[in-house]
């Protein structure tokens, strides 16, 4: 075996770089010759076109996401090309993994705790516990659940900045909330249960002449969350225009993201970070209209809200709360009004997705890529059409 460690810049106390361990099997023409498996002969024009035909500056890598994406069987199968510092990555469409053999390889060989009051002994799982249980989340006809990526990349380049640019724009067309999350909803931490003795021991299951059909004590366990809220897959329209933004280096609505950091922290049961990114979400998506559409600067997020036209009054009053409980818990204390059953972060989670209706049915004609990418300090106004 080969290995290659590559590490980051240790003059830095902070970084989000990652180590990179590679490990590359040997092959060994001696081990052939004994296994009675030698190896052909070739010349050695055959052996330098071999060489000749290896690309000298790319490599492909294959990528896990940590959540999985809805897409559309039919008509995603276009290859992606950008530019990432002047050097070329091709990032091909996302294909599905084996899931029940990641999860089964992960108890293999594994030695679990036992004891009363401290750890006394390791002992080894039933051989008859059932270590790979996985489900796919129900979807209709011709979709699939996909989060492996096939990523070329020029020598020079990484790829994952492109791939998670790339992502920003799929979540935001697809309302897929989960993509952004390193929370997975398709997958809890759940994975195996099963019987113990009086004394916390674990025990395999007894078999005995006569005893016919014996379950195993421990049994293998998956968990998801079955409603999601919202969502489409991921076709071809989609999958296109999230490749030419990322192309032109735009960012995703940062309003929209952050709704969907928002939706990500209060499904993974995170509710202060929820109310946290729900209400940035807010403030962005109405500063935004303020800008593009009512050609006005923004006002403070209170009166933004009392005023507002894009949703009812029962919805305003939900934000009204929102903004409140935000600022309970910017400044260290419990969200209030959800702490004393006035309301719910579930009801702000509605409220919010109900406001960015209303924005995105309020962008003036032609207008998305500019109202996207618009930063709210660079005071340029879009006329309203």
């Amino acid at each position: 075996m080969s290995e290659k460690v590559e590490k980051r810049d240790e003059s830095d106390d902070l970084s989000r770089a990652w180590a990179v361990y590679a490990v590359k099997a040997v092959a060994s023409e001696e081990n052939g010759i004994k296994n009675n498996v030698p190896w052909p002969e070739l010349s050695s024009s055959d052996v330098a076109a071999y060489h000749a035909n290896l690309a000298k500056n790319i490599e492909s890598h294959i990528l896990l996401w940590p959540t999985p994406i809805l897409v559309s069987q039919e008509g995603v199968d276009d290859i992606l090309v950008f530019r990432e510092n002047g050097k070329l990555v091709r990032i091909y469409p996302p294909f599905p993994v084996n899931e029940r053999t990641e999860t089964s390889g992960a108890f293999e060989d594994v030695a679990v705790p036992e004891g009363l009051t401290k750890v006394a002994r390791t002992v080894a799982l039933p051989p008859s516990a059932v270590r790979g249980v996985r489900m796919e989340h129900g979807v209709g006809k011709g979709l699939q659940w996909s989060r492996a990526f096939r990523i070329d990349v020029e020598n020079g380049a990484n790829g994952l900045p492109t791939l998670t640019l790339l992502l920003d724009h799929i979540a935001q067309f697809t309302h897929q909330w989960w993509i952004r999350s390193s929370h997975n909803p398709m997958l809890g931490p759940f994975r195996m249960g099963g019987t113990i003795t009086k004394d916390y021991r674990i025990i395999p299951e007894l078999k005995y002449r006569g005893a016919g059909t014996v379950e195993s004590t421990w049994y293998g366990a998956v968990e998801h969350q079955p409603i999601l809220g919202f969502g489409s897959p991921l076709d071809r329209g989609k999958w296109l225009i999230s490749a030419h933004h990322t192309q032109e280096g735009r960012d995703a609505d940062q309003g929209l993201v952050a709704f969907y950091d928002g939706m990500a922290a209060f499904m993974s049961g995170h509710d202060q970070q929820a109310i946290l990114n729900l209400c940035i979400a807010t403030e962005i998506l109405l500063s935004k209209h303020s800008l593009a559409v009512l050609d006005r600067s923004p006002p403070k997020l209170e009166k933004a809200v009392r005023d507002t036209r894009l949703v009812d009054e029962a919805t305003k009053k939900t934000l009204s709360d929102l903004v409140r409980d935000r600022n309970c818990v910017a400044h260290g204390r419990e969200p209030k009004l959800v702490r004393d059953g006035k309301t719910t972060v579930k009801g702000y989670v509605q409220a919010v997705r109900r406001l960015i209706g209303g924005y995105l049915a309020a962008l003036p004609q032609g207008g998305w890529p500019e109202v996207m990418t618009l930063k709210l300090d660079n005071g340029k106004i879009f006329r309203k059409v």
